[in-house]
């Protein structure tokens, strides 16, 4: 027990976190693709290096309003984002512990039109932006869906793509696609300050 106290003032005082988010927390309209395999990216942008991807949080809907509602889930992942082409790059993780290797990772939803959030625990230790992206599992009209707000800028400045066949393209913003908004996405990114000999000394002598 006193060993997880002192985990628990360590990660409480030598670690801030915040939430990067781009789009507002308005529920708007449903956005989904019709076949498993399809989805959504949206890039943000790290306030500080090094840090930790430790939460993404996705605002998600049920679009057959089933009592309870039917999830299929999503599966999860982060992307490198380059500026040369303005897109996603590669996938960066999460890492499969087995095997080394970023990967798509799957995580079951829970909430109906509200957050889900999904544990990545990602180093990134970069000022670059990243990008969070999901996938479907499933076909529509049974799929989960994301949920976008009423408010997207044009070109260059949209941050939100779409997946479709394995290809990363920008999603279009009002009136080219018909349906307005910044997906509804936000990541939890937590600042590890490094613990000094001192600060270790000031513990121990705590629980000694």
């Amino acid at each position: 027990m006193k060993n997880v106290l002192i985990i628990l003032i360590l990660l409480a005082s030598f670690a801030a976190a915040e939430w990067l988010q781009y789009a507002d927390n308005e529920l708007y309209v449903h956005a989904y693709w019709n076949l498993g395999g399809n989805g959504y990216g949206q890039r943000l942008t790290p306030s500080f290096s090094p840090g930790v991807i430790t939460f993404v949080g996705v605002m998600v809907g049920n679009p057959l309003n089933e009592t309870p509602p039917a999830f299929q889930g999503f599966d999860v992942s982060i992307w490198s984002y380059s500026a040369a082409t303005g897109l996603p790059g590669y996938i960066v993780g999460p890492i499969n512990p087995a095997t080394q290797q970023p990967e798509w990772h799957h995580y079951d939803n829970t909430v109906a039109n509200d957050w889900n959030y999904y544990f990545i625990h990602l180093n990134w230790n970069s000022t670059q932006d990243f990008v969070v992206a999901i996938r479907q599992v499933g076909d529509s009209p049974n799929c989960d869906v994301i949920w976008r707000d009423s408010q997207m800028p044009a070109d260059p400045y949209n941050r939100n793509f779409k997946y479709f066949n394995t290809i990363w393209s920008h999603l279009d913003p009002w009136p080219n696609s018909g349906t307005p908004g910044d997906l509804i996405i936000k990541a939890e990114y937590l600042h590890n300050t490094s613990v000094e000999p001192t600060s270790l000394g000031t513990v121990k002598a705590t629980f000694k």
